[in-house]
């Protein structure tokens, strides 16, 4: 998957609503704290604020929340998480 980014989304306070958005506008995610934390892939022209307003996450009414571009990632975790990472190189 030449030419995609992975972002980091983290929300304030668990939201099943939020997490089925996440789930619905970006079929290639994993989360990675349920509820609370996902990791999206998305074309890499596509910036935070991008992900951000789609999410609604940019304004005092929408969730409360950071997305992060990730340019790299290293540590012990889950080998579903990896695998998922290793698809997208």
């Amino acid at each position: 998957m030449e030419g995609m980014s992975i972002f980091t989304v983290v929300i304030e306070k668990p939201s099943p609503e939020f997490g089925k958005r996440v789930a619905s506008l970006y079929e290639d995610h994993h989360p990675i704290v349920d509820g609370l934390v996902w990791f999206i892939r998305s074309a890499q022209n596509v910036n935070v604020a991008d992900i951000a307003n789609q999410l609604g996450m940019s304004s005092e009414k929408g969730i409360r929340g950071v997305v992060i571009k990730n340019n790299s990632s290293y540590g012990y975790f889950d080998r579903a998480l990896w695998l998922w990472e290793q698809k997208g190189e």
